[in-house]
Parts: structure tokens; sequence; C-alpha cells
């Protein structure tokens, strides 16, 4: 400081005066000495980034110093979220993000490198500013971790191993290896069975205590418990989760397992898009739902469903005929098949395109519309012995005894797999001379599993004949209800 006459003031006051909280002065109050200089030591407060103080001189204005506190050496790093979700399927993703601070709990603006500490299992596939995506690659349990300098953090992330799986109507279910039934989708009608219609990404545990077996998915959901006993959940406008409510209207979506009415005791279930058919221990077939078409294999009463139109059923109904069913499949639109205990494949409901494989529909189901149709089961013609069938939009495909395969009904997509673009009132072989174990149909294409675990696909935008889907990896199953998914040898669930 100097005066006036450009001569050091000595001895005036200079005091110090914290702004921000937390600084202290060391001395807070001093004098110049003979050069007109005063000092101190500031020592900032413990949170980073601007601090403030003022200096004061008798007879002067104050004066505003201002300095910027780094935050320290990490010594803390977390990962959020802390619970991740258990992924599902192969590629099925998680996002995370990790912090680190100092201390005193001052962020550090240095993100910590995150890792998957088996990538055998997951691997991060995607980065951005701020997050990390970590993708499933093979069933099993490891860490995500995080880490800055020598500080670091981990989470556990599960991929679930599936015995089994199904897919439709934008649901998705599995059985997992621990024997737990597990439902993910976009959940608008309630398919996935948590008790809400909001979207899950990533499975949850369906039916905790009532031992689900694998459940089938579409826009409804349905699954045996261990003992035989149905239950089912999501769209229920029409009738197909059989609960027996006598009033459509305050029971168009039930979002949680309900157990299906009449105490049956069945070996397989089947969800359609808006009906259902399973097989009781005896042989019996019945169905339930939307009868429009005559897709449960008997008449119903008209004017009983949500809205006031179309043919349905709250109740499990017995398909006419006295057949014994080895299996049932139910579509995603207007009928339903089954092959008996004799190897003999029938088919009920809409005959629009074919797909009853038969050219004896003669019925009009619906009223409003004259499409053939019948209301009870018609024997597939061409003699052939089928071990299963599956139904998919308008067409049908099946396995016979040998491993044969055939398709039936609406070809316009290819999806009767024979090379040809056309409808078929009666099986056509599927090209290419495959052994299949199983074969399931879509909505306008079917996938088979042949007998060595291989894939193959055709209809939609596979063409006309079977084309391999991944042929690196070896399948066990197809996903019920819908081809888009399919478990491996190992346990893994790739859906495309």
């Amino acid at each position: 400081m100097r005066r006036a006459d450009g001569t050091a003031d000595v001895g005036a006051s200079v005091s110090w005066r914290a702004i921000s909280r937390g600084n202290t002065y060391s001395p807070a109050d001093t004098v110049t000495n003979a050069q007109g200089q005063a000092s101190t030591r500031w020592t900032l407060g413990t949170v980073a980034g601007v601090e403030s103080t003022a200096v004061f001189v008798r007879g002067l204005p104050p004066v505003l110093i201002t300095a910027y506190a780094n935050p320290g050496p990490p010594v803390r790093v977390a990962i959020t979220r802390r619970a991740l979700p258990s992924l599902g399927g192969i590629g099925d993703s998680a996002w995370v993000t990790a912090s680190a601070w100092d201390q005193y709990d001052n962020p550090i603006s240095q993100f910590p490198t995150i890792g998957v500490a088996d990538t055998m299992i997951a691997q991060v596939w995607y980065v951005t500013y701020n997050a990390i995506g970590v993708q499933a690659r093979h069933h099993g349990t490891t860490f995500v971790t995080a880490q800055l300098g020598a500080v670091r953090d981990s989470v556990p992330v599960t991929v679930l191993g599936f015995t089994g799986a199904s897919d439709g109507g934008g649901n998705k279910c599995g059985l997992s290896l621990a024997g737990d039934a597990y439902c993910w989708g976009d959940n608008y009608d309630g398919g996935v069975g948590d008790g809400s219609r909001t979207a899950r990404p990533h499975p949850v545990l369906i039916g905790a205590g009532l031992g689900l077996q694998l459940p089938i998915a579409d826009w409804h959901t349905c699954a045996l418990d261990a003992s035989g006993h149905a239950y089912c959940w999501g769209y229920a406008a029409e009738g197909e989760l059989g609960e027996g409510s006598p009033d459509y209207t305050t029971v168009s979506r039930i979002p949680s397992p309900v157990p299906v009415a009449g105490g049956h005791v069945f070996s397989s279930i089947g969800s359609g898009r808006r009906h259902t058919c399973a097989v009781a221990l005896n042989g019996d077939a019945y169905c339930w739902g939307g009868n429009w078409g005559g897709q449960l294999g008997r008449d119903t009463l008209t004017s009983t469903c949500w809205g006031g139109t179309g043919r349905c059923s709250d109740w499990p109904i017995l398909v006419a005929g006295g057949l014994q069913f080895a299996n049932v499949s139910a579509s995603t639109w207007e009928h339903s098949c089954g092959v008996t205990t004799s190897a003999d494949a029938y088919c009920w409901g809409s005959n629009a395109s074919g797909q009853l494989g038969s050219d004896s529909a003669t019925s009009t189901c619906d009223p409003y519309d004259p499409v053939r149709c019948s209301f009870t089961p018609l024997r597939v013609q061409g003699g052939i012995a089928f071990k299963s069938v599956s139904t998919g939009d308008y067409f049908t495909c099946g396995v016979s005894t040998a491993g044969d395969g055939y398709c039936w009904g609406y070809g316009y997509y290819g999806q009767l797999g024979n090379g040809a673009n056309n409808n078929s009132t009666s099986p056509v072989p599927v090209s290419g001379g495959l052994s299949f174990a199983d074969i399931r149909s879509g909505v306008s294409y079917a996938c088979g599993l042949t007998t060595g675990g291989k894939r193959y696909c055709w209809g939609g935008g596979y063409g006309a004949v079977p084309v391999p889907v991944r042929p690196d990896l070896v399948f066990a199953s197809l996903a019920l209800g819908g081809p888009s998914c399919a478990v491996t040898t190992d346990n893994d669930l790739y859906c495309w």
C-alpha cells in the first residue's frame, strides 16, 4: 500500500473475511509492513469450486479475491444403479453410470473406467459421454466394475439361462434354469403379468409361489402350475383368460395371473391372439376366448363378448368331435389345430386361406363375414401322420412322425416353405429335404428346428425356401407361440 506521496503505508490495519463458508485465515487481522504489504495464509473450505474472500483496509473500499478449489484425489467410487436387472436374451443390455468423490464428497469430473469382470458372460458394448451399456453374452453371474485410480466399486449382474421360451404379441417369457417363470415386453395389455401395464424391457419373475411352468405369451399369457392347473393374464375382453367372469366390460385386461375356471388339470396349454386352447390329462381338448371364426371348436352364444359383438366363451369348453389330443395350437388369429393320440392332424375355425388343411369347411361362423369356416375339427387332408402342428396367421405348419415338414394355408409371403407364393388347402412339403424336430409358425413366416439342432426360417423376409439362421449355434428348442426366439443347447436365449 502506498500513500499519496508514494511512500509505503506502514502499520495500516488489514483484515480478511470469508464470503464462502469454511474458509480460514492465519492471521485474519494484521498490519502492513515496512514495504506497505500485508499477507495471510488463506485455507479454502472443503467444498470444491469457486471460493471468495474480501480484504478490508480502513478508509478504502473492500477488495474481492476469488480462487478455485479443485477436488482432492478420489476416495470413493460408486456405480448406479446399485441393483441391475436380470438380463434375458443374449444381446439384452442395461445401462450403468459411475461417479467418484474425494474425501469431502466433492464429485470428481473424471469418469471411472467401467468394465465387466467376466467378459464371457457380459461385455461393455456402447459408451456415451457418461453411461455404459452392459450387454449379455452367456448365462451366468458376474460383476460390473468401475475404477478410478486405486479406488473401485462393483455390482453383480445376472444373465438368465433358460430351459424354454415363448414369444408373441410383443411379450416374451422363459423358464429359468432354477425353474422360475419370467416374462418381459411391451406389456400393453398386461401380458407380462407383474400387475402393471408398464413396459418391462427386462425379465420379471411371474407368479412367485404358483410354480408356473413355461408361460405362452401373446396379447394374453397362460401357463400351467406344477399340478397342471391353468392360469392366464393380460387381454381379457373376449374371455381368453377363461376366468369365468360374467361381465366382460369390467375385465378387459387383468395384469396378474388368475386361475382358469373349471378346475381342469391340463398337460399343455397354448395362447393365441384372442383365444386359448389346452389339452387335459385324458386327451380332451378345451378352448376359450373369441369364437367369431369357430376357433374354439364348438359353436357358442352370440353377443356375449366385450362390445356386444361376436361369439366367445370365458369358460373352457370341450372341443367337439370326441377326439383325444396329444397337443393343440391356438393361432394368432382365427383358427386352431391339434394332433390326436393316433397322429392325425385336425384343424377348426376360419378357413379363409386354406389354413385348416381341408376344402370341406362349408359353414359361415361369423354372421358379418362370409368366409368359410368350421366350428368342429376337420381332419387335415393328405393322410400324413403328424407329431406336432403350429398355427400362424392364416397358415399352419407341422412335423410328421418321419420328421418331414409340411405347411398349408396362406402362402403369399412364402410361409409354406415350398418355393412358391401360393395358398394351399392341403399340406405341401417344406423344401430342402430337412429332418425337423419342431416347426413354429408366426405372423408371416415360420422357423424349423432340425434334428441336428439347426434353425431354418422361411417366409416374410427370408424367402420361400428354408434358409439357415445362426448356423454357428446349436439350438435345443424353438420358442413356443412364435418363431422369433430359440434356446441353445447350453441354455442361452436368442431372439431376432
